[in-house]
């Protein structure tokens, strides 16, 4: 299946996380702002290529970026923490686990309610055994998997690529194309067609 996603945002100088959905092999950005094509290959065939096209009109060069430019992000892919919610609050959107030993730094991070398999941020601290949650909440016995604490997330978005801080400048301008296929396939040397 191929995913293409395109789109423009303004840029703010700092690590970026863009979230498209899916994990993209192809990824090009433009800075509209400063001239710069970007282009990222992505992890196919082992190899993580990225380079950068300048294209200064009087000095057109092309430059290899270091691999850490560009990456992806799967918020699912590291599990912080599971467990099983011990009760049901009747108002409010919560999840309790006397387990839990939630701290502050859990905000923002991705609940996957195992048992009914929905999903929700975390958006408070209460305590050590409570999570204000969002948009959903659990009740007792459901089980739960937490993950992606820091990584905002936009439009239930869970997967993206992370651009550099290096790569951009405050308020540039910026387009991109995103494209992930998973029938990437090595044809091998053309010259044994």
């Amino acid at each position: 299946m191929v995913r293409v996603k395109t789109g423009k945002f303004i840029a703010t100088g700092a690590i970026m996380n863009l979230e498209l959905g899916f994990i993209p092999t192809y990824f090009k950005m433009v800075d509209e702002t400063d001239e710069h094509v970007y282009e990222w290959f992505g992890e196919a065939h082992g190899q993580n290529l990225a380079h950068c096209i300048d294209h200064d009109p009087a000095n057109s060069i092309m430059t290899h970026l270091a691999n850490s430019a560009f990456s992806t992000y799967d918020v699912f892919s590291t599990i912080l923490k599971s467990g099983t919610c011990d009760s049901t609050v009747a108002a409010g959107s919560y999840l309790n686990d006397e387990d839990g030993s939630f701290t502050k730094e859990m905000i923002g991070a991705v609940v996957h309610n195992t048992t009914d398999d929905t999903y929700m941020r975390v958006t408070g601290f209460v305590d050590a055994t409570r999570l204000e949650v969002s948009p959903d909440y659990m009740i007792n016995t459901e089980t739960y998997t937490m993950s992606g604490a820091g990584i905002k997330v936009v439009n239930g978005r869970f997967k993206g690529v992370r651009i550099s801080a290096a790569l951009t400048a405050d308020s540039d301008v910026i387009t991109f194309l995103a494209i992930g296929d998973d029938q990437n396939e090595d044809l091998g040397d053309a010259a044994n067609w």
